[in-house]
């Protein structure tokens, strides 16, 4: 038995990454005989259980495959004309199957091809159409996934050894997972580590009416990170309210409560600019939660017409409270 990428594939622990072939000129010549070796190479692979898919523009893949008796080793199938291309293939049968194309490894005789699925984020390399796939090929394949795979596992472990590592006195902890949210706060304290808390709840109405509300929000939050970890520098809570602005208007207002450790008793409380929304009074205040509802982390492009954006606002309030309390 040929042992493809034997001596990277030993490891039970690396997982192995899909095997995607295109059919003319990859598998088979311009006459549609299979290249020598083909049979041999997608045995191997199959016994070693590789997952197998193949993608073409061939209308009649399947006959041919099946003429060629090959059809056994393949699991999943993709042909005719897609928009797309080969990408858009391959991402329908990602999908599918619920894998990444990043697991994917297409082998395809065309340029264009496999530069466009290294571009989606795929891993693509170029056949050439007089011999078709090889071993080596494959091998050279298999060895590069798997170091890059090796890789990013050691990238990932340094990091968390260095989160471990870090010193309390340069964490900040953010009552909050939203992602626009800690990106401000990173922008702003970009010599920290900024890490955001689980489970945080503000302890108010899920869309704060009045600044009293928002504040008791941002406050609630803040405690909240200082006691779910305490080993930190700085504590965090950040929240959007509606203040009324006349009886026809509210408007939408950032709110941010920022603690140090060396004054944990003296909060600093901070209020960002504030958004004029489209809201027609208390009457119709549901509607518009309904409608801000919709658009989430956008509402301030949302009722700006896309001239401020909501970490904008964000990292005004948090730069303000920071530079207002920075020792």
């Amino acid at each position: 038995m040929i042992k493809v990428g034997s001596e990277q594939t030993s490891s039970s622990e690396m997982a192995k990454p899909i095997l995607v072939f295109d059919y003319d000129e990859t598998l088979v010549d311009s006459g549609n005989h299979l290249h020598q070796g083909i049979p041999e190479l997608l045995s191997s692979l199959f016994a070693q259980k590789y997952t197998l898919w193949i993608v073409s523009f061939n209308e009649r893949l399947f006959q041919r495959i099946a003429k060629h008796q090959i059809v056994q080793y393949f699991s999943q199938t993709a042909n005719g004309f897609h928009f797309g291309g080969k990408v858009a293939m391959l991402n329908r049968l990602c999908e599918q199957n619920k894998v990444s194309l990043a697991d994917c490894i297409l082998f395809d005789d065309m340029q264009r091809h496999v530069d466009e699925v290294r571009e989606a984020g795929g891993n693509a390399y170029l056949v050439p159409f007089q011999t078709g796939v090889t071993q080596e090929i494959v091998d050279q394949a298999l060895s590069q996934h798997n170091k890059n795979a090796d890789s990013n596992t050691k990238i990932a472990t340094k990091q968390e050894k260095e989160e471990e590592a870090v010193e309390e006195d340069r964490n900040i902890f953010v009552g909050t997972e939203n992602a626009v949210k800690l990106r401000a706060v990173r922008e702003i304290f970009p010599d920290y580590k900024v890490v955001g808390c689980k489970g945080v709840q503000s302890g108010v109405s899920s869309q704060p009416i009045g600044l009293e509300e928002t504040i008791q929000g941002a406050k609630n939050r803040a405690l909240a990170c200082m006691k779910q970890q305490p080993n930190a520098c700085v504590w965090i809570g950040l929240e959007n309210g509606l203040i009324e602005y006349q009886p026809s208007t509210f408007h939408d207002v950032p709110v941010c409560v920022l603690i140090w450790a060396h004054t944990p008793t003296y909060p600093v409380i901070t209020i960002g600019p504030r958004v004029i929304t489209s809201c027609n009074g208390r009457a119709n205040l549901q509607s518009y939660q309904n409608e801000i509802a919709q658009v989430d982390n956008r509402v301030v492009e949302y009722f700006t017409a896309g001239h401020v954006t909501r970490l904008e606002l964000l990292r005004s309030v948090v730069k303000i409270a920071r530079y207002t309390t920075n020792p």
